[in-house]
């Protein structure tokens, strides 16, 4: 069918847009450029479905975290697909939410596990930190999300807000700030807003020593 041919395009333009994020220097990356694949992208997913080739991808990114520490440089080509997941998460919206339910579920749950396991199993701090900024960027569609699901994000957030690497701790805070921004009811009967306070209370969260005024 129709569909069935542009799902396969479409699933090797996502492979491609991730071979060429590869390829590229990401820290010397400017944010236009980023937008630019990003347009790309949902130009492909505005065609396909995102939920047609969201499977292909999150099975990608965990082969890619199983095999990282095995190979050399292995860590790089996971650190281009979260770039490439951060450009398309505004295709994730609440209102379609229900099509891709179980697939983002299994993504959220892979990031979950990569975030939390961290420096233990060897993930560079630029993963973590990159991971962090992905949880962010999909919060708004958390909504499909189940109630203990939602709180288990939270909790592996709230874990990495004292990170020793500032960084790290900062994309967590963004990522908890716009979960709690569109999940802050369903997280209220939770112990999230006791454990967010006592971190308050005890200095908040890692903060940079290089910080500026109003930062």
């Amino acid at each position: 069918s129709l569909l069935s041919s542009l799902t396969t395009v479409a699933s090797r333009c996502m492979s491609a847009s991730v071979v060429h994020a590869s390829l590229l220097n990401l820290d010397e990356l400017d944010d236009q450029y980023k937008e630019e694949i990003g347009d790309c992208l949902r130009d492909v997913v505005s065609i396909v479905p995102i939920d047609h080739v969201l499977h292909d991808f999150t099975e990608g990114l965990k082969a890619e975290i199983e095999m990282s520490s095995k190979v050399q440089d292995g860590w790089k080509t996971v650190r281009a697909r979260l770039v490439i997941l951060l450009a398309l998460a505004k295709s994730f919206k609440n209102d379609d939410a229900g099509a891709h339910r179980p697939l983002f579920i299994s993504l959220v749950d892979v990031l979950c596990i990569l975030f939390s396991a961290g420096e233990d199993v060897g993930v560079p701090h630029i993963i973590l930190e990159s991971t962090a900024w992905v949880l962010a960027g999909l919060a708004s569609s958390f909504a499909c999300l189940s109630d203990a699901q939602i709180a288990r994000v939270a909790n592996v957030l709230i874990e990495r807000l004292r990170h020793y690497e500032a960084l790290i701790a900062r994309g967590a805070c963004v990522a908890m700030m716009k979960l709690c921004e569109h999940a802050a009811d369903r997280l209220a009967s939770t112990d999230v807003p006791a454990r967010l306070a006592a971190i308050h209370a005890t200095g908040g969260p890692t903060a940079s020593r290089n910080l500026r005024l109003g930062q």
